[in-house]
């Protein structure tokens, strides 16, 4: 992507967007699997804390996460 400095690309929407938001030149992750991320990014806990070591483990509904936080304030949660 050229916001990141590649001259070989062509990416002006990619590249503008870059110019007005947060752009992370190093971001990690939690877990290697992205369902353990994602459950961490959630709940804001490492997927170990919970059990969440395979991509069968879903979010309790007694757990405390993000989307609970977002629907509680009025926001319409969908998958």
């Amino acid at each position: 992507m050229g916001a990141f400095g590649n001259s070989a690309v062509h990416t002006p929407a990619i590249d503008a967007f870059a110019r007005e938001a947060m752009r992370f030149d190093n971001a990690y992750a939690q877990n290697s699997a992205c369902t353990q991320s994602r459950v961490s990014l959630a709940t804001g806990w490492y997927p170990h804390v919970a059990g969440y070591r395979t991509i069968d483990n879903l979010l309790a509904s007694h757990e405390p996460n993000l989307f609970q936080n977002l629907r509680a304030a009025g926001y319409h949660v969908a998958l």
